[in-house]
């Protein structure tokens, strides 16, 4: 049986998308769903009880600066624990996204073990 969280993985590209859920389902993560875009990902916010997020941010649409603002906005996704996975790993750009909200950053290509260490790190800054 696999970890009883549900994740949300944000991305327009369906590669990435893949190697994410590939090496979330090996840290027996078993609850994963997936949005093309900002507006998918607050459709299923707003239908389902999500407990991690992973979004690119270069996305149509809603970018994902767009998409942490607006759930930042809302009360009920306040304290989601928001992981950003995206080629823009400059300095300025991680800053931005921390500062929109994001908790975590990830720079695309990314290994196992990075997106392994950035989950503890989120999810045990969230439950202090």
């Amino acid at each position: 049986m696999g970890i009883q969280i549900k994740i949300l993985i944000v991305d327009d590209h369906p590669v990435t998308r893949k190697m994410l859920r590939q090496i979330l389902k090996q840290l027996s993560f078993d609850d994963i769903r997936e949005a093309v875009d900002g507006d998918m990902a607050m459709e299923i916010l707003g239908d389902e009880d999500i407990n991690l997020m992973f979004t690119d941010l270069n996305m149509p649409k809603v970018t994902g600066m767009e998409l942490i603002q607006k759930i930042r906005e809302k009360a009920e996704h306040r304290e989601l624990p928001v992981i950003v996975v995206s080629g823009e790993g400059d300095y300025d750009m991680v800053l931005k996204a921390m500062q929109t909200g994001a908790d975590s950053f990830i720079v695309k290509p990314f290994a196992p073990k990075t997106v392994i260490e950035k989950i503890a790190q989120v999810l045990s800054r969230r439950a202090k």
